[in-house]
């Protein structure tokens, strides 16, 4: 390992001192911890998202963003959602939608959003989210949160030696129960399953934060497992964080991890297409 990796500094911040920095309660996730939390300035990103998995097999994806990622090294709000429609016979369906900053809007109180004609509004328990069909894909869901907020410490991990990067994760919605209707090619229908919310913010994107990372849920029974298994880049000394928390039926913590073990890399290739390093062989 160089002297550089050594040097570089990365770490889960859940001090006493870091959730007084960032004014967060340490002993619940509080309502607008939901609402925007970065803002327009040149490098810095965010997003709400949506999943669902219907009873049909029908998949969604939805996502709002106050800037569209292929913007976020230029200042200001570039607002933007998507949708992704995957059918029961693996056919999937996605649009796009920009809307100009002035027809836009993200609270800082809680999760109320629009962008155009497109909203979604929620109180950590109940979420309304509204994709105002356009060329015939659309949807109108209310997502009943059946487990409570989780985050990692305060949400953020910071990189570099003076902490100035950070990436954040907070798993506002575990499980929960979706109903409404989708359209599809003009066509509607009314649907019902189970779905998932989760809200990012930072300054460093994934690809060089992290060297790779595994996202996964489960449902058992009365319990859900949600894991987020990350390990950081080279440069940032390949710290492990396998952040895991399993919730019963009413949302009580069984069980929660946000500590690894300590990580040597026996050997490593390079990666001409992600251009980074990647862990090839390591001891735990």
């Amino acid at each position: 390992m160089s002297e550089n990796t050594k040097n570089t500094r990365a770490r889960l911040m859940n001090t006493p001192e870091d959730f007084k920095k960032f004014g967060i309660n340490p002993n619940e996730v509080e309502l607008w911890e939901d609402g925007r939390r970065d803002d327009g300035r040149k490098g810095s990103f965010e997003w709400w998202y949506f999943d669902a998995l219907l009873d049909d097999g029908t998949k969604i994806i939805i996502t709002f963003f106050p800037e569209i990622q292929s913007k976020i090294k230029k200042s200001g709000d570039f607002p933007f959602c998507r949708i992704d429609i995957t059918s029961p016979n693996g056919i999937m369906h996605t649009e796009n939608f920009m809307c100009p900053a002035h027809e836009s809007s993200f609270s800082k109180e809680q999760c109320d959003i629009k962008i155009g004609k497109h909203r979604v509004t929620g109180d950590l328990k109940n979420y309304s989210i509204h994709i105002e069909p356009v060329n015939g894909l659309g949807a109108d869901l209310k997502l009943v949160s059946q487990g409570k907020p989780w985050r990692s410490g305060t949400s953020y991990f910071s990189f570099g030696n003076n902490e100035e990067k950070y990436f954040t994760w907070l798993c506002v919605a575990p499980k929960g129960e979706i109903s409404g209707t989708i359209t599809i090619n003009g066509k509607s229908k009314t649907v019902k399953g189970f779905g998932y919310h989760d809200h990012q913010w930072g300054n460093i994107m994934h690809m060089f934060a992290w060297n790779q990372w595994i996202w996964a849920r489960q449902n058992f029974g009365d319990y859900n497992l949600v894991l987020f298994d990350l390990v950081s880049n080279q440069k940032f000394g390949y710290k492990h964080y396998p952040l895991c928390f399993i919730q019963d039926s009413e949302g009580n913590l069984i069980l929660e991890n946000t500590e690894g073990t300590k990580l040597e890399v026996i050997e490593e290739y390079f990666e001409n297409k992600l251009k980074k390093n990647i862990r090839k062989s390591l001891d735990i």
